[in-house]
């Protein structure tokens, strides 16, 4: 029995809550078809900086959990700053700080300079961009 409740804490890191992400995501951005790009709504350029990357970070987490990137098996979840400078239209060195203050805050992670969101952190993000 113990070892049964042992096990249930294994889970595979690429389970994710597809209800969560859409969820999330819905009111604030559009996935374009063929350039995977995220696309601020009105209500999500009304967001304030750093749930405005969230959201934009959270676009390459489904792009990764739909397999709907162009190689899938190469498929880097994360984007670079620059990247974020442009989805979002803010300037870099808001973008930069709210992801250092993000990465300290241990909400997101970096890897080879693409900045993503753990999946363990995704209630933590869900909490922020529903304002709790």
């Amino acid at each position: 029995m113990g070892d049964q409740n042992l096990e249930s804490l294994f889970v595979r890191e690429e389970e994710v809550s597809r209800d969560l992400l859409a969820r999330v995501l819905n009111p604030y951005v559009r996935i374009m078809q063929d350039s995977k790009k995220p696309s601020l709504t009105e209500e999500g350029f009304k967001l304030k900086p750093t749930p405005m990357i969230l959201v934009c970070l959270l676009v390459s987490k489904v792009i990764k959990v739909l397999g709907k990137a162009d190689d899938p098996e190469t498929y880097q979840e994360g984007y670079a700053p620059k990247e974020l400078e442009k989805f979002t239209g803010l300037p870099g060195g808001t973008v930069r700080s709210n992801l250092k203050r993000l990465k300290d805050n241990r909400i997101i992670d970096v890897h080879n300079g693409w900045y993503y969101i753990p999946n363990f952190r995704l209630t933590r993000v869900e909490d922020i961009l529903l304002g709790d």
